[in-house]
């Protein structure tokens, strides 16, 4: 497991556009410093809106494990958002060849991305929306839940975002697990930490 916080400095990505030669504008200041959450602390609760303009609960997914990353859908850097949701519908067939099922919840933090948004996303990208839920909220609420799970997101001037990667695993309990930091780690192995919360 590697952590995402001892690599922010090197790590931030900005995903407004693809990047560029010219001097890279002036950053708006990162949003406080998160407290992360440690292997065996329960997550937080939120009240999420998802793809079908339905409030949800972290809560309700209590029951079977749980895959949870942070992306925002106009980010066209192709190593970070588009990857990652790449890496998790991969990750989806695996368990589902093996019979085993967990909820992946994929969170904008983009106020940019209403439901039509995320659906489109979703349907761009072919997902089983049966076994995934795109979802978002106001800032007030994604911010401190996404510096729970050690991400860090901040506007850019061009309109996009700078952030990291981080892809949690919960289990069914609701208790953070382990985490798989950016979007370059190999499939199988992140199936087997899923599978490992759920034997």
């Amino acid at each position: 497991m590697i952590r995402a916080a001892l690599f922010l400095a090197a790590v931030l990505t900005s995903c407004g556009r693809e990047p560029q030669e010219s001097a890279a504008p002036p950053r708006i200041p990162l949003s406080p410093a998160p407290q992360p959450l440690k292997a065996g602390q329960a997550i937080p609760d939120a009240t999420l809106i998802n793809q079908d303009g339905k409030a949800v609960r972290l809560s309700d997914y209590r029951g079977n494990p749980l895959v949870l990353t942070f992306i925002f859908t106009r980010c066209k850097v192709a190593s970070m958002c588009p990857a990652v949701t790449a890496k998790l519908k991969a990750v989806q067939e695996s368990l589902r060849k093996q019979g085993r099922y967990a909820r992946v919840v994929v969170v904008s933090f983009d106020p940019g991305d209403r439901p039509d948004v995320l659906r489109a996303y979703a349907l761009r990208h072919e997902i089983d929306l049966s076994r995934w839920d795109f979802a978002t909220a106001a800032p007030k609420v994604v911010g401190p839940l996404a510096r729970a799970f050690s991400v860090y997101y901040r506007r850019t001037e061009e309109e996009g975002f700078e952030h990291n990667i981080v892809v949690a695993i919960v289990d069914g309990n609701g208790i953070f697990r382990d985490d798989f930091f950016g979007a370059e780690w190999n499939t199988e192995e992140f199936v087997g930490a899923v599978v490992a919360v759920n034997p």
